[in-house]
């Protein structure tokens, strides 16, 4: 059995910054503080957290990890932030063959699922964020990384964690991948998903490979 619980960032503050740096409003904290109390309440503990590396995915991340007493199983991944709703689908569908060791991933391996940053959601936004900004694949030995006071360094990750051996995963992520996942995945159609939304997908399967399309029965919504 897997389980997968899909997170749409809480609200961040809009202007003054790129769109990669833009941080949580302190509404979008406050929901994101709420969610992970919420999540601790119900006894979910992941065995990863994969986030974009977007300050406000990397703070709705973190602010959840902490909740749960999980901030040493967070993973960013940059392909995330610019994934298409079937990057996403693939990405899912290759956990079996990710590894992270320390909080580098087997890059060579992901790549090979076909997620690319050449397709961004806005490229006249986020080109420009992506070459103003300097972001890691993934966080470095020695990268950390600031984000409202929030830090996630190389210590945050397991290490050496084979995905493949995750019975559940947080995958925080952007609109429209993120919600059209559920859709994608799930029993049924899932038609607005706000900032701070989740979704939780169980697959009657053994391997992430295995997941089919609506083949994920609903085990938790929540829309603020």
């Amino acid at each position: 059995m897997k389980r997968i619980y899909f997170i749409r960032h809480a609200e961040a503050q809009s202007g003054g910054k790129s769109d990669f740096e833009r941080t949580l409003s302190y509404a979008g904290k406050l929901c994101a503080i709420k969610l992970g109390e919420k999540l601790r309440s119900l006894g979910l503990m992941p065995d990863l957290i994969i986030t974009s590396p977007a300050i406000r995915a990397l703070h709705t991340a973190q602010i959840i990890a902490n909740a749960l007493d999980a901030t040493k199983r967070v993973a960013s991944l940059r392909e995330l932030y610019d994934a298409s709703l079937w990057d996403l689908a693939k990405f899912v569908r290759s956990l079996d063959g990710i590894r992270f060791s320390g909080c580098s991933v087997n890059v060579e391996k992901y790549n090979a699922v076909g997620l690319s940053s050449e397709k961004p959601r806005d490229a006249n936004t986020e080109n420009s964020a992506f070459k103003s900004t300097k972001i890691p694949t993934s966080i470095g030995e020695n990268n950390a990384i600031s984000c409202n006071d929030v830090k996630i360094s190389s210590t945050d990750v397991m290490q050496n964690f084979n995905a493949a051996s995750a019975e559940c995963i947080f995958i925080v992520g952007h609109n429209p991948a993120i919600g059209g996942i559920c859709s994608l995945l799930g029993e049924k159609e899932v038609d607005k998903f706000p900032p701070c939304s989740i979704c939780g997908l169980e697959f009657n399967i053994h391997k992430f490979s295995d997941i089919t399309d609506h083949s994920g029965k609903t085990v938790m919504l929540q829309c603020p």
